[in-house]
C-alpha cells in the first residue's frame, strides 16, 4: 500500500505539519582549517548533529526555517534560508548526512558551512572559476551559499515535487558576469519505501536558467556537493566504464596519500577519514554515473549507506578539473564525479561526494535540468555497490 507523505514546515522552533497538496571554506592545509575554526566559532559546539533531533532543535536555536518531507519513518529536511540545502535525511532519528555542530545563515568567511547536500556552480577555480582564480584567492559568493531561496513551484512540476528558487549573477575571475537563477526541488519516491525495505529513497533536480539578454555559451555547470560524516572511517565508491584508462582518476590538490586510493575493476574505492585534504576526480569518459559513500551508522549497529545514480555524457562539457596547471591531468577534459576528504577531525571531520552535470549553451530564458536518484539505506554488513 502507498503511503501518504507529509510536510512539515519549521519557524523558530514552531512548526505546523499539513497534508501535501501535491564550515568554513576548504583550506589550504589542517592547521589553517584549525585557525579559521577557531576564529569563526565553529567548533564551540562540538557535539555532531547525528539526528533528527538535533537537527531539528539546532535550526530552531539559529531561527532557520525549514521544510520536513516524511514516509513512514523516512525524512528529509530542507532549509531555504542556507542555500535550500537538503540538511538532513534517514530513517528513524539518524541523520545519514554531516552538519555542523554549530548552524548560521552567514557567509562561509563567518563559518556558514552547514554541511548536507548543496548546488554549486563550476567551474571552482581557474580563469573562469566562480570561486577564485586559484587557490590562494577562495572564496565561497554569498549570493551563491546562503543564497536567497525561496519557495517556488514551477510551471510543469509535477504531484509530489517542492521546489525552491534562487536570482544570482555568477561572477567567474576573468570578470565574466552570468545572470542566472537556480531552482533546486526534491521528491520523495512513493513506490519503494515500506517496512520491509528500511531505507529513504528520492530523487533530486537542481535547474540553471539564462535569466540575461544574451547567450551562456557553455560556461556555468551545475554541482551537486553531498557532505557525508568521516569522523570514523568509511568509503567513497565510484563507479568506472570497463577498459577505463588510469589517468581518468586523478589528484587534485598533491598526491594521494599511500593507501588513500584503491582503483578494482569498475570502481575507484577512496578512503573517508577526517585529518588529511585529497580529493579525485573521474573524467565522463570513464564514469558510470554512480557514487556511493558508506560507514559506520552513527546510531546502532550495522552501516549506512548512501547512492546517488545520475546520468553521464562521455561527450560532454564538464567544466571542473584540478587547478593547478602543473597538476597532473590538469589539462583535457572535465571531471563528472569528483570525491573529496576534508582535514578536520571530531564533529567536524567529512567527505563529500560531488556530481556535476555538462554545460549547455542557453540562450536567454532557456533552462537546464539535472537530475538524481538518491537512496538512503542502513546495511548490516560492507559490500560493494552495484556499478
Amino acid at each position: 500500500m502507498q503511503r501518504a507523505s507529509s510536510v512539515t514546515v519549521g519557524s523558530a522552533g514552531i512548526s505546523a505539519a499539513q497534508q501535501s497538496p501535491q564550515a568554513l571554506p576548504r583550506a589550504p592545509d589542517a592547521l589553517e582549517s584549525v585557525v579559521f575554526c577557531l576564529m569563526s566559532g565553529c567548533c564551540r559546539e562540538k557535539k555532531p548533529m547525528t539526528t533528527r533531533s538535533d537537527l531539528l532543535r539546532g535550526l530552531a536555536k539559529a531561527g532557520l526555517a525549514h521544510t520536513e518531507l516524511r514516509m513512514g519513518s523516512s525524512w528529509l529536511v530542507v532549509v531555504p534560508g542556507l542555500a535550500a540545502r537538503i540538511l538532513g535525511a534517514g530513517m528513524d532519528e539518524e541523520n545519514a548526512l554531516w552538519v555542523a555542530p554549530k548552524l548560521v545563515a552567514a557567509p562561509w568567511a563567518e563559518g556558514g558551512n552547514a554541511g548536507g547536500m548543496r548546488t554549486w556552480l563550476a567551474p571552482e577555480l581557474g580563469p573562469k572559476g566562480f570561486f577564485g582564480p586559484d587557490v590562494a584567492g577562495w572564496q565561497v559568493p554569498p549570493a551563491l551559499d546562503p543564497g536567497a531561496y525561496s519557495p517556488t513551484l514551477p510551471a510543469d512540476a509535477k504531484p509530489g515535487w517542492h521546489a525552491w528558487r534562487t536570482s544570482l549573477t555568477a561572477d567567474a575571475a576573468d570578470d565574466g558576469k552570468y545572470p542566472i537563477s537556480i531552482t533546486r526541488s526534491v521528491q520523495l519516491d512513493h513506490t519503494t519505501t515500506n517496512a520491509d525495505d528500511p531505507s529513504l529513497r528520492f530523487r533530486f533536480r537542481h535547474e540553471l536558467s539564462n535569466e540575461g539578454s544574451t547567450v551562456i555559451g557553455r560556461r556555468v555547470g551545475l554541482w551537486l556537493i553531498a557532505q557525508v560524516p568521516s569522523a570514523r572511517e568509511g568509503v567513497i565508491t565510484i563507479g568506472l566504464r570497463d577498459g577505463a584508462a588510469t589517468d581518468h582518476v586523478r589528484p587534485y590538490f598533491t598526491e594521494l596519500p599511500m593507501g588513500a586510493l584503491l582503483m578494482e575493476r569498475g570502481v575507484a574505492c577512496l578512503r573517508a577519514l577526517g585529518g588529511t585534504k585529497y580529493k579525485i576526480g573521474v573524467r565522463a569518459a570513464a564514469a558510470t554515473g554512480s557514487i556511493d559513500f558508506e560507514g559506520p551508522a552513527r546510531l546502532g549497529s550495522g552501516r549506512m549507506h548512501i547512492s546517488l545514480r545520475f546520468p553521464v555524457d562521455p561527450a560532454g562539457t564538464y567544466l571542473d578539473r584540478p587547478y593547478s596547471p602543473l597538476a597532473v591531468g590538469s589539462a583535457g577534459p572535465g571531471d563528472a564525479v569528483q570525491a573529496y576528504n576534508d582535514p578536520r577531525t571530531g564533529a567536524m571531520a567529512f567527505s563529500e561526494i560531488e556530481v556535476h552535470a555538462p554545460a549547455y549553451s542557453l540562450e536567454p530564458g532557456q533552462c537546464q535540468c539535472f537530475e538524481i536518484e538518491v537512496t538512503v539505506r542502513r546495511v548490516l554488513s560492507p559490500g560493494r555497490p552495484s556499478r
